[in-house]
């Protein structure tokens, strides 16, 4: 098994790994880079992970068989890591188990955590192990589903899976309730209420339509609307997500691709009133909140998917390495929130906005001047304030000094824009 001394080695420092975070539509290269070194930092938590939870004494069954289905997880190829490695289930299964450990009073948590993992990873268990019974639990939320189907496998109870060559059952108790094979198909055998199997949507280009209820962390303050999308109105959300797309693809061509690879699931929400939402968290690694209603201009999508990949390439980043040594006291300002906030806040601030105003730019000089210019001159402006409270507060690691003297020159480009 891979150490974690090893994977520090193996990430390393990447200058166009860093570059891509700082802004979208730097190229191909960047984003190939970066989503490398983020894959290998996630399966490298997940060891650490599995280490912390046979310190603290944890089950030993469901020990020994996440460390059997991560040791067979690093020998894939890197291509298939990275996509293992950036499934919202994965990265979601992760942060649960996480936050468990850090409370190691509740172990109950973590271990329920530990026995997701086979669910997740279940069309591989038999290419893992071709005899063996593994202790799982099935979810209560969609979002907790096997890698490459088109179904999650609901009902919060705790099962056996026994797999055999290329194949495998499920069993609660002693009754079968369901088969599954290493082709990706799942068939469906109890007729207990208590179980069932729930249809996944996909949108374009391999995003995933989360429902609210399955991402709870993004979810809070009644933001979210009753609406279920996933069920109800899929379509609206492929409409407005193809239009943000659509006008992306005119004004800055560039920086699609940084959206399409690091945003792997959406949570569509209509909320009451004329206010858009969008957010992101850490908890949620890949997922963005996106408010979806027929009279959305798609200019405000792009802007939401433009702030909202910022946010996931830099608190993906910062799980991997620490940015700034004083990110916790809550007594700074900047332009976009009355209350006083942390100096992680403020860097996040203004690294998102920094790209909203490169949008704006681009499109008043593709596009439509009269509307964008002035949007881009308000923003650059809450941006220089931001940034002179970093450069004035901040205390940045090598990482973070690096990523802010990237964002400096991008804002010394904007002194000699002409609108």
């Amino acid at each position: 098994m891979i150490t974690r001394t090893e994977f520090q080695r193996i990430l390393g420092r990447d200058a166009a790994a860093l570059s891509t975070v700082t802004l979208h539509g730097r190229g191909p290269d960047g984003v190939l880079a970066l989503r490398g070194h983020l894959a290998l930092h996630t399966i490298g938590r997940a060891i650490v992970a599995t280490m912390a939870a046979r310190r603290l004494g944890l089950d030993t069954t469901l020990v020994d068989q996440s460390e059997t289905i991560l040791a067979w997880f690093v020998e894939r190829p890197r291509s298939e890591l990275e996509s293992i490695a950036e499934e919202p289930a994965f990265g979601a299964w992760l942060a649960m188990l996480e936050a468990g450990l850090a409370d190691p009073v509740d172990n109950a948590r973590s271990e329920y955590s530990l026995a997701l993992l086979p669910i997740i990873l279940l069309f591989h268990l038999a290419k893992i192990d071709q005899n063996r019974t593994w202790r799982g639990h099935l979810p209560a939320s969609r979002l907790i589903a096997p890698l490459n189907s088109q179904q999650s496998l609901l009902g919060d109870l705790p099962i056996e899976i026994e797999t055999y060559d290329q194949s495998g059952i499920l069993k609660a108790g002693n009754k079968i309730i369901a088969r599954f094979n290493t082709e990706r198909r799942l068939s469906f055998v109890t007729s207990d209420n208590s179980v069932k199997i729930a249809d996944r949507y996909l949108l374009p280009f391999d995003i995933e339509l989360i429902a609210s209820k399955d991402a709870p962390e993004l979810c809070h303050s009644g933001v979210a609307a009753p609406k279920n999308f996933v069920d109800a109105e899929p379509a609206s959300v492929v409409q407005a997500v193809l239009g943000g797309l659509d006008v992306l693809c005119k004004v800055w061509p560039e920086c699609v691709t940084d959206i399409l690879a690091f945003v792997r699931g959406i949570v569509a929400i209509d909320p009451a009133g004329s206010s858009t939402f969008s957010a992101s968290a850490p908890a949620a690694p890949g997922i963005i909140l996106l408010t979806v209603r027929t009279d959305e201009e798609p200019e405000m999508v792009a802007e939401c998917l433009v702030h909202e990949v910022s946010h996931l390439k830099l608190d993906a980043l910062w799980t991997s390495r620490s940015i700034l040594a004083n990110d916790d006291q809550a007594r700074f300002r900047h332009p976009w929130r009355p209350d006083l906030r942390p100096m992680r806040g403020v860097f996040l601030g203004a690294h998102a906005f920094m790209n909203v105003a490169q949008f704006a730019l681009h499109s008043a000089q593709r596009g439509d001047s009269k509307r964008f210019g002035p949007v881009f001159l308000r923003v650059r402006d809450e941006v220089e304030i931001a940034m002179t409270t970093l450069a004035e507060h901040g205390q940045f690691t090598a990482t973070g000094a690096e990523i802010f003297a990237d964002m400096k020159k991008v804002q010394q480009s904007w002194n000699h824009v002409e609108l």
